[in-house]
């Protein structure tokens, strides 16, 4: 029912390549050149990049390739990302995911001190109207829940695809239910995870399925729809 997804994670030191899916970026170069990418990465229909530098030559030349084989890819960054870079590699990717610690400026620009709120506000707009498929994925805690109502009144003005995600156990049954009443909306997906998975691509370490997670989102935003269509 799910599509099987790994998470490749380029690094800049050895120190880190402690994980079978970490490499640095002429570890990839070398394997894709060798025609042994496959014998060491399972072979899966999607795979999500991440990438401490997304401008190494191994991150592109790894897209290209994953993209050559007929394999979906799923790029993990924020949006401090160059509209060029994203351009460039528009054809090769099929879901864009930016990492948006919030919505609220202030708290965004302390979190992520090497762009501006309004400088990321900017790109998602141009990347939006180039009809590049992108998701903002927010991290939600206690603190943010008065906000939501607000933020999602800009992701529907803006048609912005967002994920909410948290950790179940940090929330209450009605604060989890009040977290997806915004489900209703298409444009809106949440998550409750098990575990404390930030970033979320972290999911596929812990073997969860990010398919799944949307997969279940969407049957409950059509339940609320119709629930909403019938007055019930």
């Amino acid at each position: 029912m799910f599509k099987q997804s790994y998470s490749i994670v380029i690094v800049n030191s050895e120190k880190e390549t402690h994980s079978k899916a970490r490499f640095l970026s002429s570890e990839l170069l070398s394997l894709i050149d060798q025609g042994r990418l496959f014998s060491v990465v399972p072979n899966v229909p999607v795979y999500n990049i991440v990438a401490e530098d997304p401008y190494a030559d191994g991150v592109i030349s790894l897209v290209m390739f994953l993209y050559g084989e007929g394999r979906k890819v799923r790029f993990w960054y924020d949006l401090s990302l160059t509209e060029d870079y994203v351009f460039q590699l528009k054809s090769y990717v099929d879901q864009w995911f930016f990492y948006c610690p919030s919505l609220d400026s202030h708290e965004y620009q302390r979190a992520l001190g090497n762009h501006s709120y309004d400088d990321a506000s900017v790109k998602l707009t141009a990347f939006l109207n180039e009809g590049i498929p992108c998701f903002l994925y927010i991290p939600i805690y206690n603190h943010m829940l008065d906000l939501l109502p607000e933020w999602v009144d800009l992701i529907l003005e803006k048609k912005i695809r967002v994920i909410f995600y948290f950790q179940k156990s940090l929330f209450t049954r009605s604060q989890r239910k009040s977290i997806r009443y915004f489900e209703q909306f298409s444009f809106v997906h949440c998550f409750a995870l098990p575990c404390t998975c930030d970033p979320l691509w972290q999911l596929s370490e812990y073997r969860l399925s990010l398919d799944r997670y949307f997969f279940y989102s969407k049957i409950r935003n059509k339940y609320r729809r119709l629930k909403l269509f019938f007055g019930i």
